[in-house]
């Protein structure tokens, strides 16, 4: 991602919204948000806890920083609470924790500063094509065609091709194996919801329930991320670590299923969202065949049929 330009137009965007301030949203407003994400028909599910969760009062990456960032975001972002609404919401509330250390290790950005990005201003709209591919992962759509839904939206910056660009070279580096358009598309398009146009749609819709295109649940970037042999086996702790998500002696106490989850809230924290058993049910759908779970802390749901052996990400 371009985070440069990225902070710059987050400054921008934090200037004009702290005119208002952030507020509390309504109970109607912020009770119509699930509490969880929807994995009840899901045969593979992210793990259930990340420890560090409680720490959301205390936890500072100047003074505390112990820890547990992607764990608050995880355990306690409604993105409705408050005013304006997001993933991408510094301030009051816990949902920008998992970008908190980030912001703050490379450009001293304070949290209250982590604000929806008025995407609009930035005059960036995402239009194809697309490479439908990472170096050494199969061609799971046509140039010309894929990831078609999200064309037209606004976004932040031209990121699908940083992503493009950064994943094929890790794709291969970390020792990846699976691929399909949905899991292309949502690591391209991972943080198209920092805009604030991406709520204010729902808010136009009078319905919480709305995107203006819906990306799969965090579990299938999770399932990616277990089908590549150096993250099933160490978790994405090199990630978390380059990308200053978490310090190190945080990353040195957790297990591998709960740092792949811990880089899932990165990219993909909104509840409203498509099931994985929506998106690829002959894989995903509880009675379809079983896929690898985390291989600790996950919630491992009843045992399907018998299998039938497939190896994936």
């Amino acid at each position: 991602m371009k985070f440069a330009a990225a902070v710059s137009l987050a400054l921008l965007s934090g200037a004009n919204a702290q005119e208002s301030a952030f507020k509390k949203a309504d109970g109607v407003l912020a009770g119509s948000y699930p509490a969880t994400f929807p994995f009840e028909n899901d045969n593979y599910v992210s793990v259930a806890t990340i420890p560090g969760s409680d720490g959301h009062d205390t936890i500072d990456p100047e003074s505390n920083d112990i820890g547990g960032y992607a764990a608050i975001s995880y355990h306690h972002c409604n993105i409705f609470e408050y005013e304006p609404f997001g993933v991408y919401a510094g301030g009051p509330s816990p949902c920008a924790r998992v970008y908190q250390r980030l912001f703050f290790s490379y450009w001293s950005t304070p949290y209250g500063d982590l604000i929806p990005i008025n995407c609009t201003q930035a005059k960036v709209i995402i239009e194809g094509p697309f490479d439908g591919n990472f170096a050494g992962s199969d061609q799971v759509c046509e140039p010309a065609s894929c990831c078609s839904y999200a064309n037209g939206h606004v976004h932040l910056t031209k990121e699908w091709e940083s992503q493009q660009e950064k994943w094929g070279q890790r794709y291969q580096k970390y020792g990846c194996t699976w691929m399909t358009e949905p899991a292309y598309c949502q690591i391209l398009f991972y943080n198209v919801n920092w805009c604030h146009e991406f709520y204010e749609y729902a808010r136009e819709q009078g319905n919480k329930q709305v995107r203006p295109f819906m990306q799969p649940c965090i579990n299938l970037f999770d399932y990616f991320l277990s089908q590549c042999s150096n993250f099933k086996a160490l978790g994405a702790k090199p990630l978390l670590q380059a990308l200053k998500i978490e310090p190190d002696p945080y990353l040195n106490s957790i297990s591998s299923a709960e740092a792949n989850t811990a880089l899932a809230v990165f990219y993909a924290n909104d509840h409203v969202c498509t099931p994985i058993a929506e998106v690829h049910p002959d894989l995903f759908k509880k009675e379809a065949a079983p896929t690898d779970a985390p291989a600790s802390g996950g919630s491992t749901p009843p045992a399907p049929p018998p299998p039938t052996p497939r190896g994936v990400l």
